[in-house]
């Protein structure tokens, strides 16, 4: 069973191909994901909202940018790291260890980038049967 966020499950989503204006997207390196990291990693309740509409930004992202996945516009995990600086949003793909990560810069409260994390290849993952 897949328990997906209702409060981060629930914001407009889609890609309804609009610009977003004033707004570049950004694709991090492996090195810039991982700067955003700080330990404890911190999972957030399914209780928390969204600090602020992050969704213009997906909808935005070129489909070039996902490696041949396709994005759902479901989110399962958020992760907010010990600092409180960024939080990770993981977006679901249609592929069980597949994400699209995007990190959320709290600070500023505006998207700092994105990146395709497939955990799969990382981390040497089997899908699970159906």
């Amino acid at each position: 069973m897949v328990f997906i966020d209702v409060a981060w499950a629930c914001q407009p989503r889609g890609r309804r191909g609009g610009i977003l204006k004033n707004h570049l997207t950004r694709h991090l390196t492996q090195a810039q994901f991982d700067a955003t990291f700080s330990a404890p990693m911190r999972r957030l309740s399914q209780d928390e909202a969204p600090p602020f509409d992050f969704w213009p930004y997906y909808d935005a992202l070129p489909h070039s940018e996902f490696q041949g996945h396709q994005f759902s516009g479901d989110v399962e995990y958020v992760y907010e790291n010990s600092s409180g600086t960024f939080q990770h949003v993981l977006v679901n793909s249609e592929n069980q260890n597949v994400f699209l990560g995007i990190v959320l810069g709290m600070t500023q409260k505006r998207v700092y980038g994105h990146r395709v994390l497939d955990f799969a290849s990382m981390y040497g993952l089997q899908e699970s049967p159906p």
